[in-house]
């Protein structure tokens, strides 16, 4: 291979190489521009969100976090005043063939590497509750956060308004507020 010819595709290869730096940069803005639009604060629209999900009523002391609606999913979050304890409500649209159980497994794995401050979630025990008029299965799991505090996460799978949705709360096992959360999924209608 001559100099020339070298030249030629090293040119190439780093006109391919700049062209692949703009487009992240341009996805990256692009996904950061869809997640901001799409992502609220306010009362009202978590409010709104949540009552796509399932109609509720908060226990004392929580209070209406975030809402996001993005691709058809729908996610809102409820916090303790303490900020100890997050209750959430997730539904994805109606799809032939979805198969819940498998859903609230890939949820539950999801939730451990997303937020990357939980390990060793393991399930410790399971009860049957009624959501929305439907028997389901509460699944708890235990594990330990980065700081080495002890974790729980509770999760149930329950028919939405507009498709499969889950329930879960995450907290330390500490300050755990199973009143809360019985309050809580009870109200769910």
């Amino acid at each position: 291979m001559n100099k020339k010819t070298l030249i030629i595709i090293l040119a190439i290869v780093g006109v391919l190489c700049l062209c692949a730096v703009i487009a992240g940069v341009i996805l990256f803005t692009q996904a950061g521009k869809l997640v901001s639009e799409n992502v609220s604060t306010d009362s009202g629209d978590v409010q709104a969100s949540a009552a796509a999900i399932a109609e509720y009523t908060l226990p004392a002391g929580y209070t209406e976090t975030f809402g996001m609606n993005i691709f058809g999913v729908s996610m809102v979050g409820f916090s303790s005043d303490d900020k100890n304890q997050t209750l959430m409500m997730y539904q994805f649209p109606a799809a032939e063939g979805m198969d819940p159980e498998q859903l609230a497994e890939q949820m539950r794995q999801m939730s451990e590497s997303q937020t990357g401050q939980i390990s060793n979630l393991q399930q410790v025990d399971s009860y049957p509750v009624v959501i929305r008029g439907q028997e389901t299965e509460m699944i708890i799991y235990e594990g330990t956060s980065t700081d080495g505090g002890n974790i729980r996460e509770a999760m149930a799978v329950f028919e939405g308004k507009g498709g499969t949705a889950f329930f879960m709360a995450v907290g330390p096992q500490a300050s755990w507020d199973q009143a809360a959360i019985d309050e809580f999924v009870g109200s769910l209608r």
